[in-house]
């Protein structure tokens, strides 16, 4: 009986501790199935390299006739820069025909873009990818205003870019993952089906051994001190992302503008394949005039905001 307990208590810990993060922070990547070209999108493949690891970075530039302002736009984790459960190459092409260019990346780990053996930082070593596309952006482009815009873990990336911000205009953030061992469980849960109390050991553990960002170093702490206009974009009920971290910041931050979107039955058939990720980072694959609207409109304040000054 004793033996028994001892073998139960060594496979947990070893699930807890080293399987269950092995899984979350190493996934399969998913290669991008679509390109721009696929809508008639003039592009130009790009490569970067971030100033913290000897990896190629890759993206695409896509420059809008007459462009009023240029847009940096940063996927979620396990994704890509065609990103299918946003309709990101549908989204540049409605920027595109708004007179608004398009940057977007695979993250390192994502997509085609290099590894670099550590598997996911929940947004912190993906910010050097982040600082890295907003510098050829602004070397590329000097003379127009340059956005940023991230969904899930994409945000996360862009809130750690830091002092690479103060060359963005305004940021867009949509459905945020701010709080990493909330996001950790909750995303396991919707990967495996299993309810997401099971991993919150395991999202505990891991940030304590991967290094992974939580309390004063998490998203939801920075964003509260972050000056520039922020665009927060929330599903009310998203399952991975939860609202609640999205209204601690806009009631935090003045400078947030908080857009809750409306609630989505889990039987629409929009996100019926979606499994337990439901309506996460759904919200333009939805409702695509509401969510460009808002996005559209917060791009143009920010611009006539500084004209005015």
């Amino acid at each position: 009986m004793v033996a028994l307990y001892l073998v139960v208590c060594i496979f947990v810990t070893i699930l807890l501790t080293y399987i269950i993060p092995q899984l979350a922070l190493f996934e399969t990547r998913n290669s991008s199935s679509m390109r721009p070209s696929d809508l008639g999108i003039h592009f130009k493949d790009i490569v970067l390299q971030p100033i913290d690891s000897a990896i190629n970075i890759y993206g695409w530039w896509m420059p809008a006739d007459n462009s009023i302002a240029t847009l940096i736009f940063i996927h979620g984790a396990t994704s890509n820069r065609q990103s299918e459960f946003f309709k990101s190459v549908h989204f540049y092409e409605a920027l595109i025909r708004s007179n608004i260019s398009v940057v977007c990346i695979d993250l390192r780990n994502h997509g085609e873009s290099d590894a670099d053996g550590k598997g996911l930082g929940f947004g912190v070593s993906e910010s050097n990818d982040v600082a890295s596309v907003i510098r050829w952006t602004k070397s590329t482009i000097s003379d127009q205003p340059l956005f940023a815009m991230g969904i899930s873990m994409g945000s996360a990336s862009i809130i750690h870019a830091g002092n690479d911000l103060n060359d963005l205009q305004g940021i867009i953030l949509l459905d945020p993952m701010l709080n990493t061992q909330s996001s950790f469980a909750r995303g396991a849960a919707a990967q495996t089906g299993a309810p997401w109390p099971l991993f919150v050991p395991s999202a505990y553990i891991a940030t304590w051994m991967y290094g992974l960002p939580h309390k004063r170093q998490d998203a939801l702490d920075k964003i509260c001190s972050l000056t520039l206009p922020i665009l927060l974009i929330q599903d009310p009920e998203d399952p991975v992302a939860i609202a609640k971290f999205s209204k601690d910041a806009a009631a935090k931050n003045s400078n947030i503008v908080y857009r809750e979107g409306p609630k989505i039955s889990r039987v629409h058939p929009t996100i019926k394949d979606h499994g337990g990720w439901g309506s996460h980072v759904a919200a333009y694959a939805l409702n695509p005039e509401k969510t460009f609207g808002e996005i559209y409109n917060f791009i143009l304040s920010s611009i006539n905001s500084v004209k005015d000054k």
